[in-house]
Parts: structure tokens; C-alpha cells; sequence
């Protein structure tokens, strides 16, 4: 009986110390873990309706086509541009004139449709968003709690992208002169900033000195070259001009705001301080097809996109700010736009 009654203590004694030991499990997820994670859109080819998104993570693994495996269906024709604003992820899919909305799980959780041939999404606040358009001629404004369009700006021609810049937003225009300029209270447009002898602004970033910078790509028929323009206060402060033959695109600017990164067949980048454009690039091409960029929030590395004959699936491709190639990621069909979701 006492041996009996000892291994019955024993017993009890070794249970409550297991469940006093005992961890509790973690809370499940079904989000999927975005530290470190690289989202890329991969356009795909036009009418193929093969565009995707690509997930790399741990700088490591890549899931491909994460949209289609959550949804079930495909993305779509042209994958164009992706907004994070407040934990969804807004995905634009040019030819299919549409806008999904998905939560963290890459499922859609909404659509904005009724558009013409979308480009880039901008939330003004938590109510109202802007849409520019390559065929609109002009720029939709979105009601974000019921995803619909309530209004529109009329301006003539293809309108790219947007940045806030001294409380107000700046749109370019690829066929103007000009630079437009929308109230975000009034929900207008307001004004314009012409570019002296430059024509078509494609990009636009702002600076950590109060600077807005466009990134024109000039008109051969009217024997403009591409430039790159300072702005302050809607005024032309300084234009740098390309050869005639050259092709800068995807203008982007440092987490810290202070130098400038473009693509024009290598990747060049440039000090907001400095008063000539670079004569060589600090990533030289080489047999790569460089066809977008992203400046990653860390602040210690920029991350290209080698879209290659266009027809394979591409690479993105991670640098170091000297240049130094990190690593290399097979992805969809024409890679282009990256995000870091930033939680």
C-alpha cells in the first residue's frame, strides 16, 4: 500500500510539474510572416493574362503566384503597381482595368472597377484615393470604404505617377509639358508647374531639402531629349539633360532622401547635392535587362528587376548602395514593380 501510495504521489507530482512547464502554444496565424518579405509584381505579357505576384522571403525562398493560390483564379493582364494602406495591399492590373483589394493573405477582399487602363493608386486619407490612367484622360478619385469611383479630374493626356509634396499632390504627365497639381482637401485640381524646355515627366520623387524631382522623357518628334528636372516652390530651379538616344526611367529616391537612383540601360545614382548628371554608372548592365527598381526601407540596399527577353521568367535582383550584387531571385514573367510590406 505505501508503494502504491508513493507512485501515486509521484505520479501527481510529475503532472503538475509538467503543466507548470508547459509553454503555451502560440497563437495561430494566418497571415503569412512578411519580415523580410519582398512582394513583386510580375507584369506578364500583354493580352497572355499571365502577370502574377511573387513573394521572397527569409531572402531565401520565393512563392510563386501567391495571388492565384489564395483566390484560385489568376491575376490578370498586366500586373502594374502595388499600394500597402492600412494592412491591405492594393494591386493594379492595367489591361484588365481594375484594382483588387486584398487583405494579408493575398485573398480579394474587394475590387475597384470601372476603369479605363489604371497606373498608380495614392490614398489621400482614410476615405479617398487617387487613380491616375494611361487612356482616361484624367484621374480617377476612389472612395476607399466602398472601393467606388465618385469622381473625376479631367486632364488631357496619360497621367503616371503622383507624390505628396508640400500638401499637395503632384501628377505627371508623359504627353505634357507640365506637371498638375491636385488639393487634397478641395479634391481639385489647382494648379500646374510648367517644365520650361522639358516635355513628358514620367517619375516624380521629393527630397529631404524641400525639392521636387521629375524625370522627363523628352519627344523625338518635337526633338526634345530626355531630362531631369529640380523644382522648388512650382519653379524650375536646375534641368540636366540626356543625350537624345538616351532612355532614363524608374526614378527613385534613398529612405533618407538624398540621393537619386534611375535606370538608363545600367542603374546610376546621384546626390541631390550634385551639380552634374553621373557619366558612368555604379551598376553596370552587363547582359541583364534592367526594368525596375526599389529602394529597400532598411536604407542599406536597392533591388532591380531583370525582366530578360521578356518572354522567361525574370530575376529580382538584390544590391548593396555599392553596387555589390547580394542575390539573385527567379520570379514571374517580367518582373517590375517591388513592395516591402511595412507593418
Amino acid at each position: 500500500m505505501k508503494l502504491n501510495f508513493s507512485k501515486k504521489v509521484y505520479f501527481l507530482f510529475f503532472i503538475i510539474v509538467f503543466w507548470s512547464c508547459k509553454k503555451e502554444p502560440p497563437p495561430s496565424k494566418n497571415i503569412p510572416d512578411y519580415q523580410e518579405a519582398i512582394l513583386v509584381l510580375n507584369e506578364g505579357n500583354f493580352m497572355s493574362g499571365n502577370s502574377s505576384l511573387s513573394m521572397i522571403t527569409q531572402l531565401k525562398d520565393v512563392q510563386e503566384d501567391v495571388f492565384k493560390a489564395s483566390n484560385g483564379f489568376g491575376l490578370g493582364d498586366v500586373g502594374q503597381s502595388l499600394y500597402f494602406f492600412k494592412d491591405h495591399i492594393y494591386l493594379v492590373v492595367n489591361n484588365s482595368n481594375k484594382i483588387f483589394k486584398l487583405d494579408l493573405n493575398f485573398k480579394v477582399t474587394g475590387t475597384i472597377s470601372g476603369l479605363t487602363s489604371p497606373r498608380y493608386f495614392l490614398p489621400l486619407n482614410d476615405t479617398i484615393a487617387l487613380v491616375t490612367d494611361l487612356y482616361a484622360n484624367g484621374v480617377h478619385v476612389i472612395h476607399i470604404p466602398s472601393l467606388t469611383k465618385i469622381q473625376f479630374l479631367p486632364i488631357s493626356g496619360w497621367t503616371e505617377n503622383m507624390v505628396f509634396y508640400q500638401n499637395k499632390v503632384y501628377i505627371a504627365n508623359p504627353y505634357a509639358r507640365s506637371l498638375y497639381i491636385v488639393n487634397p482637401e478641395t479634391i481639385s485640381l489647382e494648379d500646374s508647374i510648367q517644365l520650361g524646355q522639358s516635355f513628358g515627366a514620367v517619375d516624380l520623387v521629393a527630397d529631404t531639402l524641400g525639392n521636387l524631382w521629375a524625370l522627363c522623357m523628352g519627344n523625338s518628334s518635337l526633338n526634345i531629349s530626355p531630362s531631369l528636372v529640380k523644382i522648388r516652390n512650382k519653379t524650375v530651379l536646375q534641368t540636366w539633360q540626356f543625350a537624345a538616344s538616351a532612355y532614363p526611367s524608374r526614378l527613385k529616391i534613398s529612405t533618407e532622401k538624398s540621393t537619386l537612383f534611375w535606370i538608363n540601360e545600367g542603374i546610376f545614382k546621384m546626390s541631390i547635392y550634385d551639380t552634374i548628371l553621373p557619366s558612368q554608372p555604379f551598376i553596370e548592365k552587363g547582359n541583364r535587362n534592367f526594368y525596375n527598381l526599389f529602394v529597400h526601407p532598411n536604407g542599406t540596399e536597392i533591388w532591380a528587376a531583370d525582366a530578360k527577353d521578356y518572354v522567361q521568367k525574370g530575376d529580382a535582383l538584390r544590391f548593396s548602395l555599392s553596387g555589390q550584387l547580394l542575390n539573385s531571385f527567379k520570379v514571374g514573367i517580367i518582373p517590375s514593380f517591388m513592395l516591402q510590406i511595412q507593418k
